[in-house]
């Protein structure tokens, strides 16, 4: 687990220790099992999410007589927030899946609002992808979404040399910046390089509060098939030639803030 950048501290961290084959700390995640976007299923079952003893989290899909298996689990807490005045950076490491076929595979980091635990609708509330891709491609999304149904974002691009995303593990983080109220930002970096910066005067003072003024939960899942990943390909994934053992591993996951 890395140090917190100057000027922040540490306010969740995992960097994913235990016994191999056990879930991941209860007290930190818990597993989602309902579905949306297509993806349905979900499972709580530690051969899908598990601790390979090495310190990494291995998020898996598999396949039995034509029925896929994955998993999705989301933080505890939601109540990840930039203060007013302050910044927030959420962060993990993560190798993506690469098997042999990869049609219908989406894997992702991303945060949602707080206000979707109580009621608030999607997108309003905000979600921030600081990592989603599809199907095998070399590449990373990131995207912003807020509003009635905008977004910002979700282009596909490269990681930094000399590795490509494919290839080992890559930081994907975002930095929600309040430093001023009156004009807030927030940036996708992946490996610490800057990827894009979006302002709250792109996006309006009245939907950039309510999606991005309140705390944030932390998901990371392993999709297989669904609305991103069939529309990347124009056909209906996962097809019967994606292979099945895929994993997303994920290193660590942290949260730093500075504080007003």
């Amino acid at each position: 687990m890395p140090p917190a950048p100057a000027g922040f501290t540490t306010v969740f961290s995992d960097s994913f220790d235990g016994p191999a084959g056990s879930a991941p700390s209860s007290r930190n995640w818990f597993f989602e099992t309902a579905p949306y976007f297509g993806a349905n299923e979900w499972t709580t079952s530690t051969s899908n999410a598990y601790l390979d003893g090495s310190g990494d989290l291995v998020i898996q899909a598999n396949e039995s007589s034509g029925k896929w298996t994955s998993a999705e689990i989301q933080t505890m807490r939601d109540d990840f927030a930039a203060p007013p005045g302050g910044k927030l950076e959420l962060t993990a490491s993560v190798e993506m899946p690469y098997p042999a076929d990869a049609l219908g595979y989406w894997p992702a980091f991303w945060a949602a609002g707080a206000p979707m635990r109580s009621g608030g609708t999607w997108p309003a509330s905000g979600e921030i992808d600081m990592l989603e891709s599809e199907n095998g491609l070399n590449g990373a999304a990131q995207t912003f979404h807020f509003g009635a149904s905008s977004h910002l974002g979700g282009r596909l691009v490269s990681c930094p040399a000399p590795s490509a995303c494919l290839t080992g593990y890559h930081t994907y983080s975002v930095l929600i910046d309040r430093t001023n109220t009156s004009a807030e930002t927030l940036r996708f970096l992946i490996d610490g390089t800057a990827q894009a910066t979006y302002t709250e005067a792109q996006v309006g003072t009245v939907a950039w509060q309510a999606a991005v003024d309140h705390g944030f939960f932390i998901l990371l899942d392993l999709a297989m098939g669904g609305s991103s990943p069939d529309r990347a390909c124009g056909c209906t994934t996962p097809t019967a030639a994606t292979a099945p053992g895929g994993a997303m591993r994920v290193g660590y996951v942290a949260v730093y803030q500075n504080p007003a």
